[in-house]
């Protein structure tokens, strides 16, 4: 990562764009532990990871103590246990994301010598905010700028018209001198006209 990060730097200065993304183990937001990843963006080098932050907020160690002791025995085992304790975050699963990309941001100073001023995101507006709101600022004399991945607008967008379509089936319309049912179908709304239609929103 730190080769990646170099090789980033070189080419586009101090002040960078990243891609940030997080994941979870396990989907609907119940995970104990969730994942925050920061890729390099530019046309002169390949994208690479250059840092990841994990975040769990459960601790095995923590959950049997709890469950063999009480009163001062739990205190005491709670307090020798907390050097090996690998619990590092307290919240919900949704909020792992953010609290991972501001951990992200605030060492790229300090681990790369730059600072991530283009935040190249999938949509979710809440790690971004929670990035650029932060307080303490993440960065003290420059802001923090959003830009929109168009692969994940012509994801949405064709999700989008597909369910409409579903949704419509059986329905029926009145389309100048007569009556059709639903807006799918030959003469209508295909999914050829709903691909070219996600082709305007992708990288010219």
């Amino acid at each position: 990562m730190e080769r990646a990060a170099d090789e980033l730097r070189k080419v586009e200065g101090d002040n960078v764009t990243v891609s940030c993304d997080g994941s979870w183990q396990r989907r609907g937001f119940s995970s104990k532990n969730g994942l925050a990843t920061c890729l390099t963006v530019s046309k002169k080098v390949p994208a690479k990871v250059i840092d990841t932050e994990v975040l769990t907020n459960y601790c095995d160690g923590c959950s049997k103590i709890k469950a063999r002791k009480t009163g001062k025995d739990l205190e005491n085992g709670m307090e020798n246990h907390a050097k090996d304790c690998r619990k590092n975050y307290s919240g919900s699963a949704g909020g792992m994301e953010p609290a991972g990309m501001v951990k992200i941001f605030r060492r790229s100073e300090e681990l790369y010598g730059m600072r991530y001023t283009g935040y190249l995101g999938d949509g979710d507006s809440k790690s971004f905010r929670t990035v650029a709101e932060a307080d303490p600022p993440v960065y003290k004399d420059v802001g923090i700028q959003k830009l929109e991945c168009c692969g994940h607008v012509q994801k949405r967008m064709g999700k989008r018209l597909l369910d409409k379509i579903n949704q419509c089936k059986g329905k029926v319309y009145q389309h100048g001198n007569k009556k059709v049912k639903g807006i799918g179908g030959a003469g209508k709304l295909t999914k050829a006209a709903v691909k070219r239609i996600q082709g305007h929103y992708g990288e010219q």
